[in-house]
């Protein structure tokens, strides 16, 4: 038999600072012992390691400190068989040394603990010679790991040089949970970077008015702008007025054909969650819907589940005017009291529906 030329298989930029692995490939032919590096600065052609390894193993194993971070290489590789008997070379790979890049979460409020159903999360990554991210993506999970969302993979598209500020939103953060956030990302020449997974908590804050109106004072012309971000959607109901419960915080819609309709001041694109709450629901009928002038509805009920009649769940019906129908449910809870507070929690993530049902108590 007779040594087959190796194959040097193409490397992600590294840390010249830390001990790296070039790995190769030899199908068939004399079984290998050891093997020699040879790496070159790619631009002056000088050689910077020229050494050889004892190692059955198909990797040779560069120590830290022989490159220079921010330098661009070229390596071949060469196998040797117990006679002592040389490879031809294998075919050079190039590739940059660069310092270890850093992501990190930059915009999370004290403590973690994040007030609001939905929150831009931002990362910030950076790289000592400027190497450019080529994409990244954030994970939401529940407290127990179990993934709930995610941003998918985003391009950065950008020739800026870092550090660079990547901004997603995640929504329909329940009050009271817990939730882990990852973010992790990739350079233009392959380098895996993460900013790790990072506990938050959410606690929703009860904002008062002064908080969402911002005044201007137009000295000049002797008058004050006033501008707020609350946009009022008008609801219509039957009967009109709706007849109101609990201290004028509630609309009573059990008698047949009461109900409460929104539909102007307002549309729905896209990802969205949206939440309902109320007391005493009425089994086997609709609690909230959605629909469009397309055709597509979302319709989601208030159900005893039969096999424990102790117990309710929701079911949600979702119809596409240009898909299949189904159906998803959320898991069953203990039947609420009459005065229990409960809430009904309705997601859509990339065209994909999630429902949830909470008892929140008196």
């Amino acid at each position: 038999m007779a040594l087959i030329t190796p194959q040097l298989l193409s490397t992600a930029a590294f840390d010249a600072t830390q001990d790296h692995a070039f790995v190769f490939i030899v199908t068939g032919g004399d079984q290998v012992v050891a093997s020699r590096l040879i790496v070159k600065n790619n631009v002056t052609l000088e050689e910077v390691y020229n050494q050889q390894i004892q190692s059955f193993n198909f990797e040779h194993i560069l120590p830290a400190n022989t490159l220079t971070n921010g330098s661009y290489y070229q390596a071949t590789i060469t196998t040797y068989n117990a006679a002592g008997q040389a490879s031809t070379p294998s075919s050079p790979i190039q590739f940059y040394c660069y310092t270890t890049p850093t992501m990190e979460f930059s915009n999370l409020p004290s403590g973690n603990v994040v007030a609001n159903s939905s929150f831009a999360f931002e990362v910030t990554y950076a790289q000592a010679e400027g190497e450019l991210l080529n994409s990244y993506s954030y994970t939401l999970y529940d407290a127990q790991g179990s993934q709930l969302a995610t941003s998918g993979v985003q391009y950065v598209g950008s020739t800026e040089q870092p550090p660079t500020v990547l901004t997603y939103t995640f929504s329909g953060l329940s009050d009271g949970l817990s939730y882990y956030v990852y973010a992790d990302g990739q350079t233009v020449n392959g380098t895996e970077v993460t900013a790790g997974r990072t506990l938050i908590s959410v606690r929703y804050d009860n904002p008062d008015l002064s908080a969402v109106i911002e005044l201007t004072d137009n000295c000049q012309g002797g008058y004050v702008t006033v501008r707020s971000n609350f946009v009022e959607v008008i609801g219509k109901s039957e009967p009109d007025p709706p007849p109101f419960v609990k201290d004028n915080t509630a609309v009573d819609l059990r008698q047949g054909g009461y109900y409460t309709i929104f539909n102007e001041g307002y549309t729905i694109g896209g990802d969205f969650t949206a939440s309902a709450w109320g007391y005493d629901f009425d089994t086997n009928v609709e609690i909230i819907g959605f629909n469009d002038e397309y055709g597509n509805r979302v319709s989601c009920r208030f159900m005893v589940d039969y096999d424990d009649n102790v117990k309710v769940y929701v079911d949600c019906t979702v119809t596409s005017a240009n898909g299949p129908k189904y159906y998803i449910y959320t898991p069953s809870i203990p039947a609420p009291n009459e005065n229990d507070k409960v809430q009904i929690w309705v997601r859509r993530i990339s065209g994909l529906y999630d429902v949830q049902l909470h008892n929140l108590g008196q």
